[in-house]
C-alpha cells in the first residue's frame, strides 16, 4: 500500500504543535490507517524531542490512550495564556508596513483564536480591528463610509479590490515612466548623431541663422545689417584724420614781410612831420 504525503516530525522550533496534531488526523484518514494503529503511528512520527518529552511524563507512553498523548505536548508547548495579554495583543495589531491586507487578515485571525471572543461577536471585533490598523489612510478612509451592518469579509473584499488597484496605478505609471524615458534616450541618440550645426554667421553662437535675434542688428564695425562685429568679415574702416595745416610758401611770407617793412616806414614818416 503507498503512502499518501508524508508528516515529518514535530519541531519545537518551528511548527505548531495544534497544527501538528490537526495534520496528523488529515494524514492517518487519508492512509485509512486502523484506530488501533493511530497511537503507534504517532509515537513513531513525533520524533525523538518529543518522544523524550512523553518518556518524561509517562513511564510508558504507549499506555496511554492517543487522547492524552496528544494533549500533554500542547498544554507543554502551548501553556494557557492571560485572556486579557492576548486581547491586548490583537488590540495593538496593526498592518506592517511591507505586509499585504492578505497576510494582515491572516494574522488577525491567528490572534483571535487566542482571544476567546464570544462567537457572534467575532465578526465584527474582527471587522473593527482590521480597519483600525489598516496601513493606508485612503482605504480606511473608504471603509468608514459604509453602513453599521459592513461584515469583516465585506470590509476584507473593500479594503483589497482598493488595494490592487492602486498598485495597478503604480504599475501603470512605471510603465509610463519608462516609455517616457526610452523615448527620451532614442532622441537623445537621433541627436547625437547629427553632424555638429555651423555657428552662425549673425553671432557665432550654435543656432540657426534664420532664428538669430541679430537678424536685423547693424554691425558697428562695417555698418551692414544683419549681423554683429564680432563675427564681421570686412575690414575695419578706418577712422577719418584731421588735415595737417598747410604751410605758406616763402613768396607768401616775403610779401608780408615787405608790407610789414613799408607799413613801419610810413608809420615813421608821418610821425617826424607832425613833430
Amino acid at each position: 500500500m503507498s503512502i499518501c504525503g508524508q508528516l515529518e516530525p514535530f519541531d519545537p522550533a518551528c511548527h505548531n504543535f495544534k497544527r501538528y496534531a490537526q495534520r496528523f488526523e488529515f494524514y492517518v484518514q487519508a492512509n485509512g490507517i486502523e484506530e488501533e494503529r493511530k497511537k503507534s503511528v504517532f509515537l513513531t512520527l513525533i520524533g525523538y524531542e518529543t518522544y523524550e518529552l512523553l518518556a518524561n511524563i509517562y513511564e510508558q507512553p504507549e499506555t496511554q490512550s492517543l487522547d492524552e498523548l496528544i494533549g500533554k505536548p500542547t498544554s507543554h508547548f502551548h501553556p494557557k495564556s492571560s485572556i486579557i495579554a492576548e486581547r491586548y495583543q490583537f488590540g495593538c495589531r496593526r498592518q506592517g508596513d511591507l505586509e499585504t491586507i492578505a497576510d494582515y487578515v491572516a494574522e488577525l485571525r491567528k490572534l483571535a483564536t487566542r482571544c476567546n471572543f464570544k462567537k457572534d461577536a467575532l465578526d465584527e471585533t474582527l471587522r473593527d480591528r482590521f480597519v483600525c490598523g489598516l496601513r493606508q489612510e485612503f482605504i480606511r478612509s473608504r471603509l468608514l463610509t459604509e453602513k453599521d451592518d459592513l461584515s469583516f469579509s465585506r470590509a476584507v473584499e473593500l479594503a483589497t479590490g482598493l488595494e490592487g488597484a492602486k498598485k495597478h496605478a503604480h504599475m501603470m505609471k512605471g510603465d509610463l515612466a519608462s516609455t517616457k524615458k526610452e523615448q527620451q534616450d532614442g532622441i537623445n541618440r537621433t541627436a547625437d548623431k547629427r553632424p555638429p550645426m555651423k555657428p552662425c554667421y549673425r553671432c557665432g553662437n550654435a543656432h540657426s541663422p534664420s532664428t538669430c535675434r541679430f537678424s536685423t542688428a547693424k554691425c558697428h564695425n562695417c555698418g551692414k545689417l544683419g549681423h554683429i562685429g564680432k563675427v564681421c568679415r570686412s575690414k575695419p574702416q578706418k577712422p577719418a584724420t584731421s588735415k595737417p595745416p598747410q604751410r605758406k610758401d616763402r613768396s607768401s611770407r616775403h610779401v608780408n614781410n615787405l608790407d610789414n617793412e613799408n607799413c613801419d616806414s610810413t608809420v615813421s614818416a608821418h610821425t617826424s612831420t607832425h613833430t
